[in-house]
């Protein structure tokens, strides 16, 4: 998601058709409970004034980042490096000779050879049917360099989190803070060493 400040001129030059204005506010800023992380900067609460933007409402698709690559001849990061991390269950044991490896905190995410936007899943994948979905494999970087391309920037830390929290304070979830009867939902895994006999899998 790109935004814009509000100001005379975008009301003059910016297509706001798919794009929503967030209006001005106050909120607070970062989070103190069990499961924030003092690494990613979560856990300092203090109180923000946000002005008013626009913010696309929609994720950039596949079609458009392939537009904007088109136009500008622009290499992604994964592209550069020749590589990036697919989610385990989406490696199929005929790119098993691709697997580079895997965090060790984050043992689910697999370096796969080949993936980048254009080929989610490895070497043999592509979105020349998925031009509809949102774009992946996209890094900070290439975020920037779209944004940028676009005309808009990325939102800043605090803009997104104003804004995914709709004015709330201290609503953990969309709906509220019991997250028992959402998202129910669960992946099994068997024990022993997966197929990729990089991640060993988890008990069930």
């Amino acid at each position: 998601m790109h935004i814009r400040e509000t100001n005379l001129t975008d009301f003059q030059t910016l297509d706001l058709n798919n794009m929503v204005q967030i209006p001005a506010g106050e909120f607070i800023l970062g989070s103190e409970n069990d499961e924030s992380s003092e690494e990613d900067g979560e856990t300092i609460r203090r109180e923000v004034y946000i002005n008013s933007f626009y913010m696309d409402k929609y994720a950039v698709t596949n079609e458009q980042f392939a537009r904007f690559i088109e136009k500008t001849g622009y290499e992604t990061d994964a592209e550069k490096y020749g590589w990036s991390f697919v989610f385990h269950l989406f490696v199929s044991d005929e790119l098993e000779q691709d697997i580079l490896g895997s965090p060790k905190d984050t043992p689910w995410w697999i370096g796969l050879e080949g993936a980048s936007w254009k080929c989610p899943e490895g070497r043999n994948s592509s979105t020349d049917h998925r031009l509809t979905h949102p774009v992946v494999h996209v890094s900070w970087n290439d975020a920037i360099a779209y944004a940028t391309w676009a005309g808009k920037r990325l939102p800043t830390e605090a803009e997104w989190e104003y804004t995914a929290s709709s004015g709330v304070i201290d609503r953990k979830y969309p709906w509220g803070m019991n997250s028992k009867k959402m998202a129910n939902i669960t992946v099994i895994y068997g024990k022993g060493n997966s197929h990729i006999r990089i991640v060993e899998r988890m008990d069930s």
